[in-house]
């Protein structure tokens, strides 16, 4: 690299450095701490906990800020029985952060400022700049990867575009304290290492493998599919395979690997033994691969509820710079299909294959980091094309594509409050971001019961089920369930509903019984406007069978945008019914 190259790399990365940085502390100036947006709370709480629990309290329960897991949104639990602090999360990311975390700390004593048990604003902020300096690390890494397939221009395009047009923006810039960035960092110095280590067989290299493979299982476990890329990348035939294999098992090697291996799984074995009583426990209870034998692969894909490709687009280019590689016989294209069905597979084999509140699919983050060679590959057969028409075309795909994500991050609308095929959820979305759609007039609400952002307090049951995995059902402390509520102030002005329709399915598994009620109820401050219910054995007669109920009801003329309208079942008897697939429609 020339030093003018040089010159513009530096300008590049400082110019991405400081837009980053800025943009994350503009996110993050907006929000509260110490609630739903904050950058330590709930699964990041769980993350982070490692921290001050081991270098502010040593452990010691007694230590810790009153309430502080229930502050933070019980991303982990303080067990004031057994004294000790609990989290299904592994510390992978606690340890990348602990360079980060110790500033702080450092910075709090030296200028006397309150530390809050490590949950000071300082620490929140600190988060913030930690997951960007892995991001630009991670990208300049990425840099020195592709520089050794593409040109420079396709090398800047490919890591701006990969960035700003996929949901590594929002994991980088909003979730900073998710494992997602981190772990993309960690799949840049594997890759990174690894292509250096093919070319040159240098122990070092490999030690470097070893270690940034270690620390990614740490930081998730599923990332174990990284260690494909050592094995099948620029892979040149079967022989080639061969050799990697017999050059990783050659006893230097090998046990190189395992003792770093670990040595970083260690301390994550030394936790399991403090709370658990042993060093190898799962961690994450009735959680796991419960939907091996019916992938939701279409629903991983597509959904309304975090599909891939309908909140990253950009990915759309990554599968066309794959079936390109393929076409002109690279068989990197056929690794890179390969790892994308398996990764695919992975996420809808998994019991919540949507990960909960999640802006896209945030398994796949991470896998940008492999990902962005086919990525490039397009854009640099698309430069290299004499025809201005197609340069043009990829282009405006490109810009189109980033724009959508900018647009749909930047109304930070993480959790999606709709069932699984919700499509008019997920318009009413695109309207927020203010991107243009032609949508029915019609405002719904679907929930059947598989997404946990809308089951909230209510009981979900496995034991019979219309669709999907989960339905609703009542038990000695919840007489109420399948909530739809809606503001007044909800509705256009131009477009004020007249009549509430509902529908669901439900199944009664002994006898049909009075007093389970369909309710529709109209309230202001806490008080009733309007109330009415119709009994389900007036809409249902037999039992040990789904029956579809429905019901329309009138709302009330000339009332306050904070009057809410709300859709509920009642059982006061709370024997067992199961309730599916409830649709709301406002006409």
């Amino acid at each position: 690299m020339g030093k003018r190259s040089e010159i513009w790399s530096v300008a590049f990365f400082l110019i991405l450095f400081a837009g980053a940085l800025a943009l994350t502390f503009s996110w993050h100036g907006k929000q509260d701490q110490f609630t739903r947006k904050g950058e330590i709370w709930a699964d990041k709480a769980g993350y982070y906990m490692y921290l001050p629990a081991t270098l502010l309290y040593q452990f010691d329960v007694e230590k810790a800020p009153q309430d502080i897991e229930k502050q933070t949104g019980s991303g982990f639990i303080i067990n004031w029985e057994n004294q000790t602090f609990e989290t299904k999360y592994t510390c992978g990311v606690a340890v990348l952060l602990s360079p980060f975390f110790l500033l702080a700390h450092g910075i709090s004593l030296v200028f006397s400022l309150p530390e809050q048990g490590g949950f000071s604003p300082l620490y929140h902020a600190i988060v913030n700049i930690a997951a960007v300096c892995y991001l630009i690390l991670g990208l300049i890494l990425l840099k020195m990867v592709l520089a050794k397939y593409f040109s420079q221009l396709t090398q800047y395009l490919a890591i701006l575009f990969i960035f700003i047009g996929t949901n590594l923006l929002y994991y980088a810039l909003a979730d900073t304290l998710m494992s997602h960035v981190y772990s993309f960092f960690l799949f840049s110095l594997f890759l990174y290492y690894t292509q250096k280590f093919l070319e040159s067989k240098t122990y070092s290299y490999f030690f470097l493998i070893a270690l940034s493979g270690a620390l990614a299982i740490l930081v998730r476990p599923t990332n174990l599919l990284l260690f494909t890329v050592f094995f099948f990348l620029d892979l040149t035939g079967w022989r080639d395979l061969l050799k990697r294999i017999k050059i990783f098992a050659t006893p230097k090697y090998l046990i190189t690997f395992i003792l770093v291996l670990f040595l970083v799984l260690l301390p994550q074995f030394i936790y399991w033994k403090y709370v658990h009583d042993s060093y190898l426990f799962y961690s994450y209870g009735d959680e796991g691969f419960t939907n091996l034998t019916n992938p939701k692969l279409f629903e991983v894909w597509f959904a309304p509820l975090n599909g891939l490709i309908l909140y990253s687009p950009s990915v759309l280019i990554i599968l066309a710079g794959i079936v390109f590689m393929i076409w002109r016989r690279n068989l990197n294209g056929w690794f890179f299909l390969i790892l994308f069905l398996l990764l695919s597979f992975e996420c809808a084999s998994w019991q919540t294959w949507y990960f909960g509140c999640s802006f896209g699919q945030r398994s796949f983050v991470e896998y940008y980091a492999i990902f962005i060679i086919p990525f490039a590959f397009l854009l640099e057969s698309a430069i290299n094309q004499r025809s201005r028409i197609l340069k043009t075309v990829v282009l405006l795909f490109l810009v189109a594509f980033s724009c959508y994500n900018i647009q749909m991050t930047s109304i930070d609308n993480k959790c999606f409050f709709g069932s699984t095929w919700d499509w008019n959820n997920y318009f009413r979305q695109l309207e927020r971001a203010g991107i243009p759609v032609t949508t029915s007039p019609v405002i719904s609400f679907s929930n059947d019961f598989e997404n946990q952002a809308l089951i909230g307090d209510e009981v979900v049951s496995q034991e019979i089920v219309r669709s999907g995995m989960y339905s609703a059902t009542f038990d000695e402390e919840h007489e109420y369930c399948c909530m739809a509520i809606k503001y007044i102030k909800d509705f256009p002005q131009d477009n004020f509903p007249e009549m509430v329709k509902a529908s669901a399915w439900v199944f009664y598994p002994d006898s049909v019984f009075s007093g389970a009620t369909l309710v529709f109820s109209v309230e202001r401050e806490g008080n009733s406007l309007k109330w009415e219910g119709i009994d389900l054995t007036n809409l249902i007669t037999t039992p040990n069978s789904w029956q579809q109920v429905s019901a329309a009801f009138t709302i009330p003329e000339k009332i306050a945008g904070d009057t809410k309208l709300l859709i509920y079942f009642w059982n006061p008897v709370k024997k067992s019914i199961f309730i599916d697939n409830l649709e709301v429609r406002y006409e």
